[in-house]
């Protein structure tokens, strides 16, 4: 059993880690988009990480010199 309580994983929290992973999705977005705050869209994508075993997406960084000649 996960420390959560329940191994499996909604339908909600499958979507919302595609999002973030394929979409490159913030947190806040996210939230936006099923109606929860940013820190609730955090905890669901990582239980649903911790569950199937795969890692927390990271958004792909910004350019760190975006006005460099």
């Amino acid at each position: 059993m996960s420390p959560w309580g329940r191994d499996r994983v909604t339908d909600r929290e499958r979507l919302m880690f595609a999002l973030r992973a394929a979409e490159g999705l913030s947190f806040r977005q996210t939230g936006e988009r099923f109606g929860v705050s940013p820190e609730r869209a955090r905890q669901l994508i990582k239980r649903y990480c911790h569950a199937t075993g795969v890692s927390v997406p990271r958004r792909p960084r910004l350019d760190p010199e975006p006005y460099s000649s």
